[in-house]
């Protein structure tokens, strides 16, 4: 519980000084996702899930499949391209943790990533990927009643 206290703060950290620095220094301009488009709104809201499930939900709620579709690919190869050197970083240092982080954050490709490093890391990576996307399948029509 300690660990995601401190995984949480050190998150909450590292926005606050991103949007201070992009308003005090004026080098990027602060991104306000309220003024996107709904439709891209929607279409990023179920990235983090493997490319089938997020576009059925994306369809769902409202959003683009297809747009969706790209926004799950770029996150996955993101997540299994950077994942390893954040998990250098924060505390996470059981096989359980690691497993959970890549299948939460980058579906199929971080699984496929979190496999190189370790088998049974790959195979909690692949489980918690698959448990996320039927939840959140499931959990959609409620985000739609939400968000709309």
């Amino acid at each position: 519980m300690v660990l995601v206290a401190k995984a949480v703060l050190l998150t909450m950290l590292i926005i606050i000084a991103i949007r201070y620095l992009c308003r005090h220094l004026k080098a990027i301009p602060v991104y306000d996702v309220s003024l996107m488009l709904p439709a891209i709104r929607l279409s990023l809201l179920p990235r983090s899930i493997s490319t089938p499930f997020a576009m059925v939900i994306s369809g769902e709620i409202g959003g683009t499949p297809e747009l969706t579709a790209i926004f799950v690919i770029l996150t996955g190869i993101f997540g299994a391209s950077f994942g390893q050197l954040l998990l250098y970083w924060l505390p996470l240092k059981s096989k359980m943790s690691r497993g959970a982080s890549f299948g939460l954050a980058a579906h199929v490709v971080g699984s496929n990533k979190a496999y190189e490093l370790d088998n049974e890391v790959g195979t909690i990576a692949a489980l918690v990927m698959v448990l996320t996307g039927i939840f959140n399948v499931l959990i959609a029509p409620l985000l739609e009643t939400i968000l709309t």
